[in-house]
């Protein structure tokens, strides 16, 4: 639908008014959350986005301000999501995305320790919804906590080793990619230049893949995580907003972490040898469109 300088090629031809209204709100995001208050944010499925994520090297942060009513999406109410009144976790809705957003911008640990810590506040946040939601702000309040945090991550250490994570990550790829196979062949092509470069097999049950493909793919990940380690935080953060966590806190986390996983596996297979910045960005969006937009 682009022209060849990446332009839309329907506004090109038949001008502004004949896109739809999805088209002209993509990439923002509008959530609206209970009668106070809308959340606006943008999809890093749009390179430009993650241009500009590619920017904040300081990470992300919420700015709070007063509607002055002038917004044409929010009035004729184009929210793309609704945080209602009635979920149990609702009046706790800010606490817990901010609690959040701290735990993934804790720079003093790694990102896979991050989530790690994520992972545990979203299941025991499950778990006290389902029995006790009035102890929710003490166990947000405890993620603040030094001493837990830092006795999570080396639990994490002692019980994650690399093997483990190459198998979950294999797994989750060649899945997704069976169920794109499915019901979107045209995606299902962008996953075969990863699945190629490990030289993954898949027989029911049965996933093979080239170690030393993996090991290289792998070793080229991490060399993109440790210069741009920020920008994958702020693309982490930014999923946040786009996750519905009154349909469960610990899912929406097993979202976040899928896409985590899968994107250590797509990225360094979608850059070229030679990656610039822009080259992240749009390898990034082709992720994101992939494991998040398209909620496989």
């Amino acid at each position: 639908m682009l022209v060849e300088n990446g332009l839309c090629s329907i506004q090109k031809e038949l001008g502004e008014g004949a896109i739809s209204l999805t088209g002209k709100i993509y990439p923002r995001q509008y959530t609206k959350v209970g009668d106070e208050a809308v959340a606006m944010t943008c999809v890093s499925g749009c390179p430009a986005v993650n241009e500009l994520l590619m920017k904040e090297t300081g990470g992300l942060e919420l700015i709070e301000d007063e509607y002055d009513g002038k917004n044409k999406f929010i009035n004729v109410g184009a929210f793309t999501q609704v945080v209602s009144k009635g979920w149990k976790a609702y009046p706790y809705y800010w606490d817990m995305i901010t609690a959040m957003i701290n735990i993934l911008q804790d720079r003093s640990f790694t990102l896979s320790q991050r989530l790690f810590i994520l992972g545990f506040y979203s299941n025991k946040a499950d778990e006290y919804l389902e029995h006790s939601p009035e102890k929710l702000p003490s166990l947000t309040a405890s993620m603040a906590d030094r001493s837990l945090c830092e006795s999570l991550a080396q639990k994490m250490n002692e019980s994650v080793n690399e093997r483990q994570a190459a198998g979950i990550n294999i797994l989750l790829l060649s899945r997704i990619e069976q169920e794109y196979e499915k019901i979107q062949p045209f995606s299902a092509e962008l996953f075969a230049k990863t699945t190629t470069a490990l030289s993954l097999k898949a027989e029911g049950d049965e996933i093979e893949c080239d170690n030393n493909s993996y090991k290289s793919i792998i070793e080229k990940y991490r060399a993109i995580e440790d210069e741009k380690a920020y920008f994958i935080e702020n693309l982490l953060v930014n999923e946040l907003f786009h996750l519905d966590l009154s349909q469960g806190v610990w899912g929406s986390f097993v979202e976040l972490l899928v896409f985590y996983c899968v994107s250590r596996l797509l990225l360094p297979t979608l850059v070229p040898e030679d990656y610039k910045d822009e080259d992240i960005a749009l390898a990034a969006s082709v992720a994101s469109r992939l494991l998040c937009v398209g909620n496989v």
